[in-house]
């Protein structure tokens, strides 16, 4: 980025500060709630079942957190 001139060294700290503030969130909450809210969020926003099951299985987590997600998306569905 910084091969970009003064706008590249800037996007390159925004950065920097995203992933700092992603990890403390992590930290504070753990994965599992993170991605948990993630998906209450897509399921508000009106997405299928199928498009946010396809994009769990695209996340980088582990197996057993994806079959939790799916669990969840499968109750959370039966409420509507």
């Amino acid at each position: 980025m910084a091969a970009l001139g003064p706008a590249g060294m800037i996007g390159g700290l925004v950065t920097l500060g995203l992933i700092g503030l992603l990890s403390q969130v992590l930290a504070e909450h753990g994965a599992d709630v993170v991605a948990e809210a993630l998906i209450r969020e897509l399921i508000n926003k009106g997405e299928s079942q199928e498009n946010i099951k396809k994009k769990i299985s695209g996340y980088p987590i582990t197996q057993a957190l994806k079959l939790k997600l799916y669990e969840l998306l499968e109750n959370e569905g039966k409420k509507e």
